[in-house]
């Protein structure tokens, strides 16, 4: 008597296929998330690219680079002068017309503060050029309170960032009212630099690059940063002196420490550096234009100012945010 056919698999054949499966999944799975951080990675370089040609066009309308932060003003004795500065817009403001975005720059009132209408509601305005897509950014833009307390219903918010010119190689090159020496980047406060001034040629020297987000809750993308010093897109004011012009490093990074620290860095550190999601490493847009991926392992050397440009050994990071140094860089 033939033995009837046997349908469907036992319990150890199913077991097996499960096993195979999980195996191929575990197997795959990384390569699906290398893929996918690449094509985030070339988004993101892409992005960078875009700004650097904005500034380049900028440099052309009005022979000079886009000053990094529009900080003083009439009447403002010095860096004190809290109440008497400046509304604070950015260099990325500065380059909407740039990017396309001329409708929105047209928009904005540069003699009333950020946070008065008809600004305040533009400054919201969230740009896909603004964002690295491997960065983990707060949905609602980053909101301006009093004191290091930036939540707050009543004040307008700013849109988030992950790009930041490049102040130069140390700790306050950004500032205007820093010694000439120690302002040597292309991105900094109240400047008219020009090409000319880009003395160490400009595929050696940064123009901007990448930096995250630090402040509480940034690893859920549902909840508001609180970190005073986060990349801000259209500038950086503070409420509580009248809305003036403030932290600068919201705009502009500079060399003086190490990319890519650790999350437990000192706050001094976090808002200083330039950092990225990527793995191992951060994009950059050089002052000619073109992008470079540079890696964490490049030598660094934590500079600090004394004085000169650069002292004699200083790391290959720390030239390529200085831009008249006048020591050859090489390959990096």
């Amino acid at each position: 008597m033939p033995r009837p056919t046997r349908l469907g698999f036992t319990l150890v054949e199913l077991l097996v296929v499960i096993a195979i499966i999980g195996v191929l999944v575990a197997l795959l799975l990384p390569a699906v998330q290398t893929a996918r951080e690449a094509a985030r990675r070339m988004q993101c370089t892409n992005n960078l690219k875009q700004v650097g040609l904005a500034i380049h066009s900028y440099h052309d309308t009005f022979n000079c680079f886009p000053s990094g932060f529009i900080f003083q003003a009439p009447g403002m004795a010095n860096r004190a002068d809290r109440p008497n500065r400046a509304a604070g817009f950015s260099w990325h403001t500065l380059i909407l017309p740039q990017i396309e975005q001329a409708n929105l720059y047209n928009q904005l009132n540069f003699q009333l503060g950020m946070w008065q209408p008809p600004n305040r509601q533009a400054i919201g305005t969230q740009l896909k050029i603004a964002v690295c897509p491997s960065a983990v950014n707060p949905v609602k833009v980053f909101r301006v309170g009093s004191g290091s307390e930036p939540n707050s219903d009543v004040d307008p918010g700013l849109t988030a960032t992950n790009y930041v010119g490049c102040g130069g190689a140390f700790t306050q090159s950004q500032y205007y009212d820093s010694p000439d020496p120690q302002k040597n980047g292309i991105i900094i406060e109240d400047s008219n630099l020009r090409f000319s001034n880009v003395e160490d040629g400009t595929s050696n020297t940064f123009l901007a690059g990448e930096t995250i987000y630090w402040g509480v809750g940034t690893d859920d993308p549902g909840t508001v940063n609180n970190f005073y010093w986060d990349a801000t897109w259209f500038g950086h004011f503070k409420k509580d002196t009248g809305g003036r012009a403030d932290a600068p490093e919201c705009l502009m990074r500079t060399g003086q420490y190490r990319m890519n620290p650790p999350k437990v860095a000192a706050a001094l550190v976090q808002r200083n550096t330039f950092s990225s999601r990527h793995p191992s490493g951060a994009n950059f847009v050089m002052a000619d234009g073109s992008t470079r991926f540079v890696s964490t392992t490049i030598d660094h050397t934590e500079s600090v100012y004394n004085g000169q440009v650069l002292p004699p050994g200083t790391g290959t990071f720390q030239r390529l945010c200085a831009r008249n140094d006048g020591m050859t860089i090489g390959d990096f």
